[in-house]
């Protein structure tokens, strides 16, 4: 998971295992050692039992804290940690948690004891419970963090032993905003609604990652002069970015830059923030000559505004690395994308870049426990396949998004652009607040507020 931050264990030859700290920036990972983002001690692995053991304590600054947490497994080449299982409704899919920490003032010093009490009762277990060893196997636990935690996480089996203690929201009275993002726009979204003051709920409906097939399917324009025939590349999302640019980097697959250094301009097109990723790396992965490349970020971050920016094709090549959608319906999104780009004279050549695929029938689960809690204040969606998501999890609770309305008359649902909008009413979800910049999550965040706002009048 790309901006994951990771502790991982590997079986040593004497039996032993280490334990070391890992961030992955990218999906082509080995899981090189290095430094994380937040301060660690501590960390340690045992064997024991037929059980391996990862300990660790963690130091966050800021005031309030989202902890995402995934513990995933997967088996070993030699010395060298491989991918791990990705299919849908997989251990690994699914070991995924969410905390929520607060430091609370002095004058919520009541709730902050007893929070201290049921920190305490985790202090005494282990970071992370990992897996049974019935194979020489490297667990891989996934923490994707925002604020501030001074305390050993308590994992999911541990959670179980305390599902009898009372619901404390740590945030107080803060509205809870679930959000259904997948893995990689998680720690962006849920650092926004933290710093709003709301309670963030992570519950991905999606999971979006790249496959040993999809970088197959991008090979081919990574070769030699293999990018000549085009004249742009028009990246819709952050994830076909870094699919391309991980693609790139693999190992045997670049023997020099696949676009010529002389020849017309060359546009690679991005929208919003995504941008970013689009640096002198990258660029310098696709050509020799950083001046025949131009960096297109549209004013109005949608792929409509894409095509428009880019303007009349002339019959050029653009390709376009979009996503597989697995065990969904496609969005319209993309194929509407690339209809409008041949109606505005350009030849759009599509590579599927990486999968979208349902997160599975649990996926809902926490916001159907916080609605059945009368606790649920918003949802944000950020993409139409995000609702045909949780509406496919909803029906094996026997639910329906009306159902969820009635359980919070007040619930508010919120769409990152209008793109999401038309596509969760299509699927019949009506949209209460739409962002009306969207080029960042905070667009979207800034729009419940004022939303909220005239609520509490």
């Amino acid at each position: 998971m790309v901006e994951a931050q990771s502790l991982v264990a590997v079986p040593q030859s004497d039996g032993s295992y280490k334990a070391y700290m890992s961030p992955i920036s990218s999906y082509g990972t080995q899981l090189q050692e290095g430094n994380m983002s937040f301060a660690v001690s501590g960390l340690s692995a045992t064997y024991e039992n037929n059980e391996v053991t990862v300990f660790a304590s963690l130091s966050l600054s800021g005031v309030s804290t989202l902890v995402i947490h995934m513990c995933q497994e997967g088996g070993m080449s030699g010395s060298m940690p491989q991918a791990h299982n990705t299919t849908s409704g997989s251990a690994n899919v699914l070991s995924k948690e969410t905390w929520q920490w607060r430091i609370l003032d002095k004058r919520e010093n009541r709730l902050k004891k007893k929070m201290e009490g049921y920190a305490n009762i985790f202090l005494s277990n282990p970071i992370i419970h990992v897996y049974r060893k019935t194979n020489p196997n490297y667990p891989l636990p996934h923490l994707t963090v925002n604020g501030q935690l001074n305390r050993q996480i308590p994992t999911k089996k541990m959670l179980a032993k305390l599902s009898t203690l009372p619901s404390v929201s740590v945030h107080g009275d803060a509205p809870t905003i679930a959000f259904t993002t997948p893995p990689n726009y998680a720690t962006r979204i849920s650092h926004v609604l933290s710093r709003n003051g709301y309670n963030p709920l992570w519950c991905p409906t999606l999971i979006v990652e790249v496959t040993p097939h999809t970088i197959s399917s991008l090979k081919p324009y990574l070769s030699p002069q293999s990018l000549d025939p085009f004249s742009a590349i028009a990246f819709t999302s952050r994830t076909a970015i870094q699919a391309f640019s991980d693609a790139a980097a693999s190992a045997g697959v670049l023997t020099e830059p696949p676009l010529s250094p002389s020849g017309d301009v060359f546009t690679i097109a991005a929208l919003g923030k995504d941008s970013e990723l689009i640096d002198h790396g990258f660029v310098s992965k696709l050509c020799d000559n950083l001046k025949r490349v131009r960096v297109l970020v549209p004013p109005t971050a949608t792929p409509s505004g894409l095509v428009a920016s880019l303007g009349e094709g002339g019959n050029r090549r653009v390709l376009c690395p979009v996503p597989l959608v697995v065990e969904l319906e496609e969005p319209p999104v993309v194929p509407n994308f690339l209809g409008e780009l041949h109606a505005n004279g350009w030849f759009p050549v599509r590579v599927n870049a990486y999968e979208t695929r349902w997160a599975g029938p649990q996926c809902a689960e926490g916001i159907v426990r916080k609605a059945e809690e009368r606790q649920l204040d918003a949802i944000v969606f950020t993409s139409s396949a995000e609702v045909e998501g949780i509406l496919k999890s909803l029906r094996e609770f026997g639910l329906d998004f009306e159902s969820l309305r009635k359980m919070c008359p007040e619930l508010i649902v919120a769409s990152h652009g209008p793109v999401t909008k038309a596509g969760a009413e299509r699927l019949g979800v009506k949209v209460d607040v739409v962002s009306s910049k969207f080029d960042s999550f905070d667009g979207v965040v800034d729009a419940l507020n004022l939303t909220l706002a005239k609520l509490r009048c």
